[in-house]
């Protein structure tokens, strides 16, 4: 099993699927997979071997989620291994995954989202909070915006691109002594966005005209930001970028954290809809 779960995500998975998913299928091979049923030839496989593993994962205080990302990633790379004739059948098809027990999402309140909403203003690129809330951004989908994907005049905006999380790596060849994020001259090994996975996640959305509004008050804080960067501004077109114009990092920090009980969609920028989906935003 460990021969061919590091052959199928290496050779197989990584080149055909989007960065994200391949990254969620090595997390998965590396971290549990092998480590639980790395040693079984695959032609032994049972059905009960990966259960056991599962049962382990929940002993060991692992969500029932992070055990069913090991099940689909068990299942697929062992279909692989079935389409090839390595194996007649699935165990992975048979064997049961604990269960998913649903959360219930609970929103923002209005006056949440208006103290949120204040506390924001006092930063950089305050607009995109009030974005992300009102519209039910991701935070990955507010950050790939550009400026050519807005159309104030018309009010509108396109949704069809998602900022990466950095993959980072040495660019000292390991002699700093540090983790590769903390490395001086660290570099990123991944690609700074990727298309949206589906049809349905590229969308074009309304703006209200206080978004609009907004989004124009933005503009020329970033053109007077521009104006101050000088020649070390960068034109990459960023709807949201640093004070020298490159791309936004997409991970949580201290000045920025994160939002996990947003609405999905409001009418209007102090409101929310209780019992929708909230967006991963920034």
């Amino acid at each position: 099993m460990k021969q061919w779960l590091t052959h199928w995500v290496e050779n197989i998975a990584a080149p055909t699927v989007r960065v994200n998913t391949a990254d969620g299928y090595r997390f998965a091979v590396y971290k549990h997979l092998i480590p639980g049923i790395g040693q079984h030839r695959i032609d032994k496989l049972e059905p009960e071997h990966i259960e056991k593993l599962y049962a382990r994962m929940m002993e060991n205080g692992k969500a029932a989620g992070t055990a069913h990302q090991a099940h689909r990633t068990a299942r697929t790379a062992l279909n692989e291994a079935v389409r090839r004739n390595h194996i007649v059948r699935n165990p992975a098809t048979l064997a049961k995954a604990p269960r998913l027990d649903e959360e219930e999402i609970e929103p923002l309140t209005i006056e949440e989202v208006r103290r949120l909403l204040v506390a924001a203003a006092q930063r950089r690129n305050s607009a995109r909070w009030a974005l992300a809330l009102a519209l039910g951004l991701r935070q990955g989908e507010a950050l790939g915006l550009k400026w050519y994907d807005v159309d104030l005049a018309a009010g509108r905006l396109i949704v069809r691109r998602n900022r990466l999380r950095p993959a980072w790596k040495h660019g000292c060849g390991g002699s700093c002594g540090r983790k590769p994020g903390h490395c001086l001259q660290r570099k990123n090994s991944r690609p700074e966005t990727a298309e949206t996975k589906s049809r349905a996640g590229r969308r074009t959305i309304g703006l209200l005209s206080q978004l609009a509004e907004l989004l124009r008050d933005h503009q020329a804080e970033q053109d007077r930001e521009r104006v101050a960067a000088r020649q070390l501004w960068h034109d990459g077109t960023w709807l949201f970028a640093d004070p020298t114009g490159h791309v936004l990092t997409r991970e949580p920090t201290p000045s920025t954290g994160r939002i996990f009980s947003a609405p999905r969609r409001s009418e209007t920028l102090g409101s929310t809809t209780r019992g929708t989906r909230p967006p991963r935003c920034c």
